[in-house]
C-alpha cells in the first residue's frame, strides 16, 4: 500500500522574524493587522522613495536604506503569507537582493527596472491595480 506523501509531509516550518533594524516597532503581529492591500502599499511607498531617491540625486547610502526597508517590508509580507503570493513575493524580494549589491552608478542605471517593479507590485492586488500609475 502506497502511503500518501501529503498526509505523511510534516507542517511547514515556522518562519521566525528577524529584529528588524529600520523599521524597529514593526512587529510581524502589527504587520499583519494590516490588510494586504496596505501592505503592498507600504511596500511600494519605498520603493516610490528609492525612485524619488534617484531623482533627486541621493547618496548611494540613502538610496541601499531605501532597498533595506523595502526588503525589510517584503520579509515581513513573505512571513504571512503562503502559496503562489509568497513564492512572487520571495522573487521580488530576490530582484532587491541584487539590485542592492549594485553600486551606485548601477543602481541609477537600474531606474527603469525599479519602475517595472513598482508597477508589477501594484498590480499584483486587484484594490491597488485601480490605482492610476
Amino acid at each position: 500500500k502506497k502511503k500518501n506523501r501529503r498526509n505523511n509531509a510534516p507542517p511547514y516550518p515556522k518562519i521566525i522574524m528577524y529584529q528588524l533594524l529600520l523599521h524597529k516597532t514593526l512587529t510581524p503581529e502589527k504587520w499583519n493587522r494590516f490588510s494586504l492591500y496596505q501592505q503592498i502599499l507600504m511596500i511600494a511607498n519605498e520603493i516610490n522613495r528609492l525612485r524619488n531617491g534617484i531623482h533627486g540625486g541621493q547618496d548611494i547610502e540613502n538610496l541601499k536604506e531605501c532597498i533595506e526597508r523595502t526588503l525589510e517590508l517584503c520579509d515581513l509580507a513573505i512571513s504571512g503569507v503562503k502559496g503562489n503570493l509568497q513564492k512572487e513575493l520571495l522573487r521580488f524580494r530576490e530582484l532587491f537582493g541584487e539590485l542592492y549589491l549594485l553600486d551606485e552608478d548601477k543602481i541609477k542605471n537600474a531606474e527603469r527596472n525599479i519602475d517595472t517593479f513598482y508597477k508589477v507590485l501594484m498590480l499584483s492586488n486587484s484594490q491597488t491595480a485601480e490605482i492610476d500609475l
